[in-house]
């Protein structure tokens, strides 16, 4: 009993019997340095080199021998070279015999015919359906359809309506038009119709010959301003000339648009610069850095210099450095000198170096000689013989005859040039006839 395959890269079946594949796909032999016929398909047997299954259009055990032409996608059986199916008018195994000729199709087995050409019925379609007659049931041969012009069972009676292709086998009554007709009886002439094909109860053109419209394509197409020579059934210009709008291209794009406008609606595609709205109507307003503002609203993409707000209507704060502010809520990016604050409001402390402090909080860095403080506004003691310190106010030195971290003590009068120890006060010589 052969063994079923279960891992398809390591056992192949070939004719029912299970093979180890020890050599690469496509080779075989005992050092697998033998390629595979070339029309093999992925692998052959690695002891004979026989094919596991063939390229289509190929059969035998090696594969080189073609299939019949007339196979249906030159696709055969690998043992024996039989046709899965034939192509059309091919009957046999070997689709090697002719369909009777008037079948359209037969059976591959018995060449009976499956479809009779026209005016053909029966088993091998070698009857002949009666005069008139188009198409006839391939079994009994009763009428299905008559030749143009005629109708009933024995396509005998001819159409009434001059101009009717084909009218009901069973009443007479047209059914379809000739090419250039419509109405109940084919009495009315197509108008401008592409083909000459228009519906039967209308009139209707499905598409117009060119320069023409409308339903019937009755009306003749005179669109100066339409970018093609052609128009629709529905005389409607697809596309305008560059600078023109609407179903007849009859308006003007607005002179503000600077690229064309909508076809449907005028809308501009963009608009020149310093103008804003569908149809750019609308001016940014002054203080639009460049003019420039956005398309839907009219806000300025960027203020000028000294102007904040979404319409940059607002005026920065005179303080402001450079009259430069935030956009949103027009705080001072920097400060001109001497003033601090958000909105640059503030002045710096009269004690400031330079008149300069902090943006933030008016903090100093430093301070002027006799001033102190964060914000150098407090003086110095009267004592301190020059400065005093930024922090704390605390002299760094005393004038003669005063002493302390402020030098609001007095030395005493029997010291030496009025001069004492800063720190405590003691004399640092005495007075002529005097010690102590």
């Amino acid at each position: 009993m052969p063994v079923t395959c279960e891992v398809f890269f390591l056992i192949l079946c070939v004719f029912g019997e299970t093979v180890k594949s020890t050599c690469p796909s496509g080779y075989w032999g005992d050092d697998c340095k033998t390629a595979c016929e070339t029309n093999c398909g992925s692998y052959c047997n690695e002891a004979t080199g026989v094919c596991s299954y063939c390229r289509s259009g190929y059969w035998d055990e090696y594969c080189n021998k073609n299939c019949p032409e007339n196979c249906s996608s030159l696709s055969c059986g690998k043992s024996d070279g039989s046709c899965y199916s034939c192509t059309d008018g091919w009957y046999g195994k070997m689709c090697n015999n002719t369909c009777n000729v008037n079948c359209d199709k037969c059976y591959q087995t018995t060449g009976a015919c499956k479809v009779c050409n026209d005016y053909k019925w029966g088993e091998f379609c070698n009857n002949t359906c009666v005069p008139n007659c188009k198409i006839c049931d391939k079994l009994t041969g009763e009428c299905r359809t008559c030749k143009t012009g005629f109708w009933n069972t024995s396509c005998e009676e001819k159409c009434s309506d001059i101009n009717c292709d084909i009218c009901s086998i069973s009443s007479g009554e047209c059914q379809t038009c000739k090419a250039g007709f419509w109405g109940e009886t084919c009495q009315n002439t197509c108008g401008n119709c592409k083909s000459d094909k228009c519906g039967k109860s209308d009139g209707r053109c499905t598409s117009c010959q060119s320069g023409f419209a409308g339903h019937n394509c009755s009306i003749m197409c005179k669109l100066g301003n339409c970018d093609s020579s052609s128009c629709s059934v529905n005389y409607r210009c697809y596309r305008c000339k560059y600078g023109y709008w609407g179903n007849l291209c009859e308006h003007e794009c607005s002179q503000s648009c600077s690229s064309g406008c909508d076809k449907s609606n005028g809308n501009c595609s963009s608009c020149t610069s310093g103008l804003w709205g569908a149809n750019c109507d609308n001016k940014c307003i002054y203080n639009c850095f460049s003019s420039s503002c956005i398309r839907s609203n009219g806000q300025c993409s960027t203020c000028k210099s000294g102007h904040w707000g979404l319409l940059c209507n607002e005026t920065c704060s005179y303080g402001c450095s450079l009259l430069s502010c935030n956009r949103n809520d027009g705080k001072c990016s920097s400060c001109k000198n001497g003033l601090w604050g958000e909105f640059c409001q503030d002045t710096c402390g009269e004690g400031c170096y330079y008149s300069t402090c902090r943006h933030s909080d008016g903090y100093c860095s430093y301070c002027k000689s006799k001033y102190w403080g964060d914000i150098c506004n407090r003086t110095c003691s009267q004592g301190c013989s020059s400065s005093c310190n930024k922090s704390n106010g605390k002299c760094s030195s005393c004038i003669a005859g005063l002493w302390g971290d402020y030098c609001n003590k007095t030395c005493m009068y029997n010291c030496s040039s009025t001069s004492c120890s800063r720190t405590n006060g003691h004399c640092a010589d005495c007075r002529p006839g005097l010690w102590g």
